[in-house]
């Protein structure tokens, strides 16, 4: 079948075009507005639209077909090593972004994404020392002067991952100050500075919940706690029951919060059940058997201080 030379350009044309509309993000989500992924399938209608020009040069130049198929056979040929090679770089993202680093040394970008991988393969396949290799990473890229918003964030994770919170809290808060400021940056930057300043801890999480993230339940328990060290206990009470009800966050930790708030409200039958409950989801949770054992809870200002000294840290890697 001969499909006539405009009809097969209109088409390519056409395909490529209706194709990546439908993924040419018009109001940008995060990062993806950079990822060539999309451009794949839309890539078809100009190969399309390559080959039916092929198709059509031939047509019209009968005499030269052995000339051209001999051009056609030679450009595959040169170009098939090109192909190999380039398929050894994408194996993975360490082959990726190693010869970018080393090609544009003062570029976040590779930096904080191959920095982020290590972090993130060390927590799904639970090898801690590829954190090692994720620190020395993101401190070559700083080394090198490289700066960025997703640079730093990702350096006071590593830091954080550490338990090197005033460090993780120094590269959060200049990633907060470059942007792209995200709702887990602030959850983030909030964790670092809970025990030393939970008011700005608290500040950083209401902008995170208006903002959004994945995880927006857990910044509703980290600001019960921030809340809780600020002897705003309603509003403590308030975040641990919307973190429990509304976001289902059902770990021992939430319902310790709840339980302490509530006490301090004067509800104690109702702190009682939380801190039993604690004990069902944690039968190790010290705070919540010293909180059952203690019948008026004379002790409870020792508790608190023991609760809140236990936070719950989570540094979410992007």
């Amino acid at each position: 079948m001969v499909i006539a030379p405009r009809k097969s350009g209109f088409f390519g044309v056409a395909f490529f075009t209706l194709c990546l509309l439908l993924v040419l993000q018009f109001i940008p989500v995060g990062r993806a507005i950079m990822a060539d992924r999309y451009t794949y399938l839309p890539y078809i209608g100009l190969a399309f639209l390559l080959g039916s020009g092929i198709d059509h040069l031939l047509r019209r130049t009968a005499k030269h077909d052995r000339s051209w198929i001999l051009l056609t056979a030679a450009t595959g040929l040169i170009l098939l090593p090109l192909t190999r090679s380039q398929a050894d770089v994408w194996q993975n993202t360490s082959t990726l972004f190693q010869p970018v680093i080393e090609q544009y040394p003062k570029s976040p970008d590779p930096y904080a994404i191959l920095g982020s991988w290590y972090g993130k393969r060390s927590v799904r396949e639970g090898r801690p020392q590829l954190l090692d290799s994720a620190g020395m990473v993101l401190s070559q890229g700083v080394r090198a002067g490289a700066a960025s918003g997703p640079l730093f964030e990702a350096m006071g994770t590593y830091y954080g991952s550490q338990g090197r919170t005033d460090s993780a809290l120094v590269y959060f808060s200049r990633a907060v100050a470059m942007g792209p400021v995200t709702g887990q940056l602030l959850h983030n930057r909030a964790t670092a500075r809970l025990e030393t300043d939970p008011a700005g801890a608290s500040a950083d999480l209401t902008r995170a919940i208006a903002i959004g993230h994945s995880a927006v339940g857990e910044s509703y328990v980290l600001r019960s706690k921030a809340n809780y060290r600020l002897r705003l206990f309603n509003e403590a009470y308030q975040d641990a029951d919307a973190a429990i009800t509304r976001y289902h966050i059902e770990r021992g930790e939430s319902y310790m919060m709840r339980a302490l708030s509530l006490f301090e409200l004067g509800r104690r039958d109702e702190s009682k059940k939380d801190a039993l409950t604690t004990l069902k989801l944690d039968p190790n949770n010290v705070q919540a058997a010293r909180l059952m054992e203690s019948g008026i809870l004379s002790e409870l200002p020792g508790l608190r201080a023991s609760a809140l000294r236990s936070a719950h840290r989570t540094f979410a890697p992007r």
